[in-house]
């Protein structure tokens, strides 16, 4: 059940094309979507702090629901207005920005707010998160959409739904754009695959979840996630999209590998520590400069819809290649199933070598 709150992340493409045709106002399009939705989350982060968690679990599931609907669909707007405010030499930092930005507020939200909830309780922990998401409106409200976008194709509005659809059609009809699906579904396999099964390789090691929520979701992300996502996207307009991707899905296989360490029998705290680091920075990285040379793929009439497709497509597949994984380790092992995650990340950079120009 747990499950379905996260199911906007991967349908939001569904109804990107909505709000790229359509604005509550004409003061900024996609500026006017990220207030609406930011502030409905916000309210009704407010208002969830006033159920029962114990009593009336089944009202905070679809509350929780429909604040990961107003989440994602803010993330629309917000994709689809870096698509047309940021340049080509601006879209590696802005993302390594965005990507570190979502580690912070892991960090926050994962171990801040829960050290919160043992001080003060249910009911003041998200009120105190309400307030954030309220307090994080001030920069948007300020903010001229129009002074800043550097698009210059305008917006087709219409209520003609085949036409409203068109964009997600007709991004996959493009020249060169089979070969960038593919890679958008293969480039973070390997890293799928290997994390789908680490916490249960974690635990048969004989950490307990404390160790590991600390080791994966404070330590890694803030010693290998941020700097990598930052210095990835400082380099993918130096290198180029083409050896961006090679040079980082190189960088991201050797990461992956570190966790074939443990498996031959070295087990130390320090070696745990050190492949949590390098791999989450191998991820982070991989998934910036995809991210990046996405939104050089989103077309300026349809940004919200191409950016959400695209990222829809990476999610997808990492969902099945996670499912996948338990069966693959359960026939060969933890030690092959990290094997193949090397194997699939080398072989996604030897499809690039060979075939992407």
């Amino acid at each position: 059940m747990l499950s379905l709150v996260a199911l906007p992340l991967a349908l939001k493409f569904l109804w990107a094309p909505l709000i790229d045709r359509f604005s509550p106002s004409r003061r900024g399009h996609y500026r006017a979507w990220i207030i609406l939705f930011q502030l409905s989350a916000g309210l009704l982060s407010g208002a969830i702090a006033f159920l029962d968690v114990k009593t009336q679990f089944g009202a905070l599931m679809g509350l929780s629901l429909l604040l990961c609907l107003f989440s994602t669909s803010q993330d629309i707007a917000t994709d689809a207005l870096a698509v047309q405010i940021l340049g080509p030499n601006e879209r590696g930092l802005g993302n390594g920005i965005q990507m570190a930005g979502g580690y912070v507020g892991s960090l926050v939200g994962g171990g801040g707010l829960l050290m919160v909830l043992e001080q003060v309780g249910w009911r003041n922990t998200m009120l105190s998160l309400a307030l954030l998401t309220l307090v994080a409106l001030v920069p948007i409200i300020q903010f001229d959409e129009m002074a800043h976008s550097r698009s210059q194709s305008r917006i087709e509005r219409t209520g003609d739904l085949g036409r409203i659809y068109a964009p997600l059609v007709s991004f996959f009809q493009r020249p060169g754009l089979g070969l960038w699906t593919a890679v958008l579904l293969l480039y973070g396999l390997g890293t799928s695959l290997l994390w789908g099964m680490l916490r249960p390789f974690l635990v048969d090691l004989g950490l307990s979840m404390g160790e590991i929520g600390w080791m994966l979701g404070v330590v890694a992300f803030g010693a290998g996630g941020i700097p990598a996502a930052l210095l990835a996207g400082l380099v993918v307009k130096p290198l180029g999209d083409r050896r961006a991707l090679i040079y980082v899905g190189l960088f991201q296989a050797v990461a992956l590998g570190s966790y074939l360490l443990p498996t031959w029998g070295l087990r130390s705290l320090p070696v745990l520590y050190g492949a949590a680091i390098i791999s989450q920075m191998g991820m982070s990285a991989a998934q910036t400069v995809v991210f990046t040379i996405a939104m050089s793929h989103s077309r300026p009439q349809s940004p919200g819809s191409d950016y959400s497709l695209q990222s829809a497509l990476i999610y997808l597949s990492g969902i099945l290649a996670m499912i996948v994984s338990g069966f693959v380790a359960e026939a060969i092992g933890y030690q092959g199933l990290f094997g193949v995650s090397v194997a699939a990340a080398l072989a996604v950079v030897g499809l690039i070598v060979q075939r992407y120009r």
